[in-house]
């Protein structure tokens, strides 16, 4: 299973994610929209576990 963190923010999106039957840890940066599509599209037919957060959640718990 491949289980992606992703981090939205307006210009750009941040995302990890590991492999869970390799061990494999991989991070990229998504700064424009045929990037992140081709991403999301290479994913397609895999078992995918995503966990992700709004950018305005992340500056919400910023500021506690």
């Amino acid at each position: 299973m491949i289980i992606i963190g992703v981090d939205f923010h307006p210009e750009f999106q941040q995302i990890a994610w590991v492999d869970t039957d390799t061990g494999e840890l991989q991070e990229k940066r998504l700064a424009h929209r045929q990037e992140a599509e081709n991403f999301y599209r290479a994913l397609a037919g895999k078992k995918v576990r995503w966990e992700w957060k709004p950018v305005d959640m992340h500056a919400g718990l910023n500021a506690c």
